[in-house]
């Protein structure tokens, strides 16, 4: 091998691509080993700056090799540790991190009591850049555990909608959260950009129920799984087209007139379903497992109004299914 051939190998020809593909290259990356590029080269040194996607979890920090907490001992010195050295890292992060726009946030944290100023501080830093994805996935103790524990309120970490930016300034397109409390005021607007929504385990204000779909004139699809306090849910809209409803609590009725839904799937008690309009729909999936078998003709008859139907799922109890049949010889 030449002195040429040596110097050929030697040439960095990856810092020599334009910061288009590095950008690319550097997305794929966990924060871990996107942080360790800064130590390359002098051109490295600020390239971290490219990324718009921020994912802040376990593996992405510790790496997937790291040990874990257990969750339910969070008075133990590991698990504070643990969380201390998290939050440490973000804060770092976040500090050094001198890009001027970010397309995704996603924060997958150990949340439990006294935590909400870190989360909000994160938020605050990145929210001003243009954010169009937002994903809060707080673990830890259940929103069912708090719930029942009367631990709702002050003490359990609401999202800050009074940190978004003014709606018109507001690029926020799909929003996705995890055990927590989402309770903007009556005139709140901050989502009329929305596409996407996903509550997961999230505790609702009745105000922002009742004014989702006249604030979000965009939105195409809402997933909410085991939410409290929907005491009322009506989903009027023109742009809904996924709708996603398992086993939420809602006490009253639940009305759908939604001309372009598609895709429907329900999981709960079917007939607290009072109105349903939905011309264009598609599929649907039901889950049976928490209704009483006398009341699934009740909603295998909502299926014939759609004339565009083309797929049902049914997620039957055997159990279920057996009682049912008895019933009916019985009578």
């Amino acid at each position: 091998m030449n002195s040429d051939q040596v110097e050929a190998r030697k040439e960095d020809r990856i810092s020599q691509l334009p910061d288009r593909i590095l950008s690319i290259i550097l997305s794929k990356l966990p924060l871990k080993d996107l942080v360790k590029t800064s130590a390359l080269s002098n051109r490295w040194k600020h390239l971290w700056a490219l990324r718009t996607n921020l994912n802040f979890d376990v593996d992405g920090i510790f790496g997937t090799n790291h040990e874990r907490p257990d969750c339910s001992s969070k008075h133990s010195k590991h698990y504070k540790e643990f969380k201390l050295e998290f939050a440490r890292c973000v804060d770092g992060f976040l500090q050094n991190f001198q890009g001027t726009k970010i397309i995704s946030f996603k924060l997958h944290f150990l949340k439990h009591l006294g935590d909400t100023s870190n989360i909000n501080r994160w938020i605050s830093s990145v929210i001003g850049l243009g954010i169009e994805e937002l994903e809060l996935i707080l673990s830890g103790m259940t929103l069912f555990s708090y719930y029942h524990h009367g631990l709702l309120g002050d003490e359990y970490y609401r999202f800050p909608d009074w940190l978004l930016p003014h709606p018109s300034d507001s690029r926020l397109k799909h929003l996705h959260l995890r055990t927590c409390v989402l309770k903007p005021p009556a005139d709140f607007i901050g989502f009329n950009k929305l596409i996407t929504l996903q509550l997961h385990d999230v505790f609702l204000g009745e105000e922002f129920l009742a004014s989702l779909f006249s604030n979000c004139l965009l939105l195409q699809g809402l997933m909410l799984i085991r939410c409290k306090h929907m005491s009322l849910l009506k989903v009027f809209s023109t742009s809904l087209q996924n709708l996603v409803l398992l086993d939420c609590s809602n006490p009253s009725p639940v009305k759908v007139i939604a001309v372009n839904l598609t895709d429907f799937e329900y999981s709960g008690d079917i007939i607290k379903i009072t109105v349903f309009v939905a011309p264009c729909l598609v599929k649907i999936y039901f889950n049976f497992n928490s209704i009483h078998v006398i009341d699934m003709p009740n909603a295998l008859s909502h299926c014939a109004t759609f004339p565009t139907l083309q797929t049902l799922i049914l997620h039957l109890d055997p159990w279920k299914v057996r009682k049912y049949l008895e019933f009916t010889k019985c009578n």
